[in-house]
């Protein structure tokens, strides 16, 4: 059977104990380190409470743990069957994860145990009800009100007589066996409701055999069998006082060394596995390393170190996302521009892996060229082409006298042509976009176009903006794919009508979340191969 006071794993066996962890589990590491060594002190605990009253509570820290005994039990019984308790316990603790809370009983042997993260001394909930044996053969009316006769009996005698209460009815062809009990950390009112409430749910086992409920405060079960014993100090399980003693002795010492190894094994576990995580990631990285493999692409790092003047701010060309760029003159001569790259992580190694096997493989008039990589310092470097030119940035929002870059094989973003940056608008002014729709449908577009592109482009650059218009339009289903994007930018086939863009109060917002990210990148493919 298995309890079900907690969705989460559970590991039982049929026939003799019951186990469920609850699904909290310890994730920060410190943490877990310290509810570990709580759990294994309040085992400790429970253990000493055990061996001297037959049940103990602990509170320990961030953990509070409870065992108890049916009364029917010896106080040997009793201590072997905590200790047997504790072993499936510890399935709670070392199987996947560290859960925060579990509970076993031991159906068999008759006793129970709970650890949690909250004081739950005194609670009452989640009656499960487990049926077992085949149905009763005779008269089932007779035996449901037996039974039921039985339990109600054994529930107001337990509340009377310290929440615990064992009998039988003899009903000439059967004889039903029954026995009540309350948790110890409960007081007689409880109890009396816990016992209450058991009673009204083990009916739903009759006509079966066999039947018990259990929740979080109280036990009860019934059976056709004797399954307790008939006097509190009498044990089934030991032929003598003397071996019984060195039963327990043994299985005592066998639990503290379990536990001692247990506590071990965990203080090591969780010390080595941030070790282990940090070589498999430093391993990762220098996997994607090991891929690039063209030893022309190689630079040492003492020289571009020393052609940047140990990356000196006079040289320094930019900074982005991933590095900052330095321009560097190399020992033959060749100026170059070296990138340093911040990352130090998974993410580092990706990003200089693709870097260097997609760009070292392109050569085109309009892309640096890469010419290599340095990996042998204290930071990676990439070596690119030097390009006087400077940046795009430059020549669209820099100087205002600056010759026009040549049409083809323009890269356009931010849709340039206007002469002006998507985020050069204020919250309570038109988008960028808005801007290029009004004078759209007034027809006077070529009045959005930069001056600079004007003279020379301004055809192009007009259907550009159209193009623009229609990636911007408020249907997504209406706007063109890539792919056709690029044959209107490549023939003179006649552009579809745009409809309006998007349009909202907040049009800041609008235009910084969607706009921006529909219609501000155009390619112009010009002359550039696909």
């Amino acid at each position: 059977m298995s309890l079900s006071f907690f969705a989460g794993p559970s590991f039982s066996d049929d026939t003799n104990t019951s186990l469920v962890c609850s699904k909290k589990t310890v994730l920060d590491q410190s943490r877990c380190q310290v509810f570990l060594t709580d759990y294994l002190l309040a085992m400790v605990s429970l253990t000493e409470s055990v061996s001297m009253q037959s049940y103990g509570g602990d509170e320990n820290g961030t953990v509070f743990a409870f065992a108890d005994c049916r009364r029917d039990l010896s106080k040997n019984d009793c201590i072997l069957c905590v200790e047997q308790c504790k072993v499936e316990l510890h399935s709670c603790l070392f199987f996947q994860s560290l859960f925060l809370s579990g509970r076993v009983y031991n159906s068999l042997d008759g006793c129970f145990l709970r650890y949690d993260d909250y004081r739950f001394f005194g609670e009452i909930s989640d009656e499960e009800v487990f049926c077992g044996g085949d149905e009763f053969v005779g008269n089932k009316s007779l035996f449901r009100d037996s039974v039921g006769e039985l339990v109600r009996s054994l529930g107001v005698k337990g509340t009377k007589n310290d929440g615990f209460s064992a009998g039988n009815v003899n009903k000439g062809d059967f004889r039903v066996f029954a026995l009540v009990q309350c948790w110890r950390f409960l007081s007689k009112i409880d109890c009396e409701q816990c016992l209450e409430g058991l009673v009204g749910k083990v009916g739903s086992c009759l006509p079966k055999n066999e039947g018990s409920v259990l929740n979080s405060g109280c036990y009860l079960r019934y059976s056709t069998r004797k399954f307790y014993q008939d006097s509190r100090t009498t044990s089934t399980s030991t032929k003598s006082k003397g071996g019984g003693t060195r039963h327990l002795t043994i299985v005592l010492a066998v639990t503290s060394a379990c536990i001692a190894i247990l506590m071990l094994t965990s203080t090591v576990y969780f010390f080595s596995r941030k070790r282990i995580e940090k070589q498999r990631r430093e391993k990762e990285q220098y996997d994607y390393l090991a891929t690039v493999t063209d030893s022309k692409l190689i630079f040492s790092y003492e020289t571009l170190e020393k052609a940047t003047k140990y990356f000196h701010d006079s040289n320094k060309l930019g900074e982005g996302g991933s590095g900052h760029v330095y321009k560097g003159r190399l020992p033959d001569g060749r100026t170059v521009a070296i990138k340093r790259i911040l990352f130090d992580t998974k993410q580092w190694a990706e990003h200089l892996f693709n870097e260097v096997n997609l760009i070292s493989g392109i050569n085109h008039k309009n892309h640096a060229k890469l010419l290599g990589y340095s990996v042998t310092g204290p930071e990676s470097l990439l070596v690119y082409e030097y390009m006087p030119n400077q940046s795009l940035h430059d020549y669209f929002f820099g100087k205002k006298n600056v010759e026009a870059l040549k049409w083809d094989g323009l890269l356009v973003t931010w849709l340039p042509m206007c002469g002006r940056r998507n985020n050069a608008f204020s919250e309570n002014t038109i988008s960028l976009v808005e801007m290029v729709w009004n004078s759209y449908q007034k027809g006077i577009l070529y009045e959005e176009i930069d001056p600079v592109l004007k003279a020379s482009f301004q055809e192009d650059a007009t259907r550009v903006l159209k193009i623009g218009l229609l990636c911007a339009q408020a249907s997504a289903e209406l706007r063109p794919s890539m792919s056709k994007v690029a044959k209107m930018l490549m023939n003179n086939q006649q552009l579809p009508r745009p409809t309006p863009p998007p349009v909202s109060q907040q049009r800041f917002i609008l235009y910084s979340t969607v706009i921006s990210s529909v219609a501000v990148t155009v390619q112009v493919v010009g002359d550039i191969n696909s």
